[in-house]
């Protein structure tokens, strides 16, 4: 599976500056067969088993009232992943460079945070629901914005997409287990994921910033009602630079 993934990223790694780095961590975490909170039961809605009648009065009321607001809410959520993060300074600071798959790994993040408060959610069938329509905005964003970086063939396109599909649900995995640990296991995840296992990173700084700034994101999610992160315009970031201060004066 490895050379065949990596076959194909040779393909675009000019074009789109993809790191062979990802593979070897979806490769190894998939292998210990880690299961993500976000992305487990992906494929799945579970709820309470109720009578046949109370189930489809409920499905009625979540198609025609519910889901409505969840898809447009999913949209509004993405749209704060990407918008109301400054990407130039995330390059600038953690020294990323300027190519799609670092913006790739900036938006992974910012969405993975999303999932969680997603699936924080009281109502696991809304929760779940959420979680899988911020999910497709990504998918289909990154298709786009992979449509008019690079021109390569269809097929490329597909198996490129396929493979940071894997690479994805990878890092939410190793995301949940530095998330759900201390702060040591939260800097090597994300040491691992967004900076790519970097051997020469020496400014340790960097990785408190972004514990702190993942930390401190997490909580401010986790304390938004869901009226609230559903709503237009209302999804704000804690900004990454009172995180670099805090780095520095700690």
């Amino acid at each position: 599976m490895l050379e065949r993934v990596k076959s194909n990223y040779t393909k675009v790694i000019v074009a789109l500056g993809l790191s062979l780095n990802l593979l070897h961590v979806a490769v190894m975490f998939f292998a210990r067969g880690a299961l993500s909170v976000a992305c487990r039961q992906m494929s799945s809605l579970s709820g309470a088993k109720l009578p046949l009648k109370d189930r489809i009065k409920h499905k009625l009321r979540f198609a025609f009232k519910e889901q409505p607001l969840l898809t447009e809410g999913s949209i509004f959520i993405y749209e704060a992943t990407v918008d109301k993060v400054n990407i130039e300074l995330w390059f600038k600071h953690f020294k990323l460079q300027d190519t799609f798959l670092s913006w790739f790994y900036v938006t992974e993040l910012h969405v993975w945070m999303t999932l969680i408060r997603a699936m924080a959610d009281t109502n696991s069938y809304r929760g779940s629901y959420l979680r899988n329509e911020i999910v497709k905005n990504l998918w289909r964003d990154s298709d786009v914005r992979l449509k008019k970086l690079a021109r390569i063939s269809a097929s490329i396109k597909n198996q490129c997409v396929n493979d940071l599909s894997e690479h994805f649900y990878a890092a939410l995995c190793i995301y949940d287990e530095g998330l759900n640990r201390d702060d040591q296991a939260l800097a090597g995840s994300l040491w691992r994921v967004l900076l790519t296992c970097d051997p020469d990173l020496q400014d340790f700084k960097q990785i408190r910033t972004l514990v702190h700034y993942v930390r401190r994101n997490v909580a401010y999610l986790d304390s938004l009602p869901h009226e609230l992160f559903i709503k237009e315009g209302n999804l704000e970031w804690k900004p990454l630079e009172e995180s670099i201060r805090a780095a520095t004066m700690s």
